[in-house]
């Protein structure tokens, strides 16, 4: 009986054992699965997602930029264009959260000044309203701009992204990488005649006022604008003269490129001889940047001014 008893308590010890054994299989299989869904599928999946979110953005961007212009073109102040931006990628509930953008707007950023210098002009026309003899560069008061932003922290894709609208352009800056994707309302025209070859040079400077707003995740924020007036000056000359362009940047990636996209243009326009640039430290932090353009014989300045505003629609 002794003996019975000793080979049934082994046989219960040899199937608890197994059941142990087959747990920790079985948790161990789980586990290997659950590692290779996090550390393999879930980024792909949140990748793919962050780039949708990414290019969802440009797009956002770009239709802003598209309500500004036709502002500008029907040149109404009773209309009240809506951009609205998504503000949060995809995610995967319980494992994943989405990735959120952060939208923001600063009036006091990305600001343009175009300063026509006519030596020994009589100042006749309009021109006296916006011609500084000599030329320096102007306060910050005087000047036209504002920024913007929407930055995405991408966590699986290579680096975040900025997207940056200033002056009628849509800057990018992800990692060392700042470019200007979609230019500005910047064009030289050659002129032949006169004895000699002239250029045309179109500016469109838009000022955007409002308060310093900003916004983040979850929902859709809505960015409304409404056109305040639009002022244009246009001169002939009958000799050439220097236009000047001033810029005044508070981050050293937006300041480069600007820098590199005008002097791009220039050399492709074929007169980058005609271009020089100083740039220096401002007082209030930031970067002042002057272009200097020669053998200008027309000059078109066009400056929209806007009111801008935030309202998210993350209740509606």
């Amino acid at each position: 009986m002794k003996g019975f008893k000793a080979s049934k308590r082994f046989s219960h010890s040899k199937k608890g054992v197994a059941a142990v054994i087959g747990t920790m299989l079985s948790l161990m299989v789980f586990l290997s699965i659950f590692v290779l869904i996090m550390s393999q599928i879930v980024p792909q999946w949140m990748q793919s997602y962050e780039a949708a979110y990414e290019n969802e953005v440009e797009w956002n961007m770009l239709s802003f930029d598209h309500a500004t212009t036709l502002s500008s073109l029907t040149n109404s102040t009773k209309l009240i264009m809506a951009s609205p931006f998504e503000m949060q990628s995809s995610g995967i509930p319980l494992i994943s959260p989405p990735t959120n953008g952060f939208l923001t707007f600063d009036p006091g950023d990305g600001l343009m000044f175009a300063n026509i210098f006519i030596p020994n002009s009589p100042g006749n026309g309009n021109g006296g309203s916006y011609i500084i003899n000599p030329p320096s560069f102007p306060s910050l008061s005087q000047m036209y701009g504002g920024s913007l932003k929407m930055f995405v922290p991408v966590r699986y894709l290579y680096s975040p992204e900025t997207l940056i609208y200033q002056n009628s352009a849509i800057m990018v800056t992800a990692g060392s990488s700042n470019s200007i994707r979609i230019s500005p309302e910047f064009k030289i025209i050659t002129i032949q005649g006169g004895g000699g070859t002239y250029y045309e040079l179109y500016i469109g400077l838009y000022a955007f006022y409002g308060s310093p707003a900003s916004s983040s995740g979850p929902g859709t924020q809505v960015v409304y604008t409404q056109l305040l007036g639009i002022q244009q000056y246009k001169e002939s000359y009958t000799g050439t003269n220097s236009v000047y362009l001033y810029l005044y940047e508070k981050y050293q990636p937006q300041a480069h490129a600007w820098v590199s996209w005008i002097w791009n243009y220039m050399n492709q326009t074929g007169i980058g001889n005609y271009l020089t640039v100083s740039s220096s430290p401002n007082s209030a932090g930031g970067y002042d940047i002057t272009f200097t353009i020669q053998n200008i014989a027309k000059v078109d300045v066009v400056i929209s001014s806007y009111e801008l505003s935030f309202h998210s629609l993350s209740n509606v």
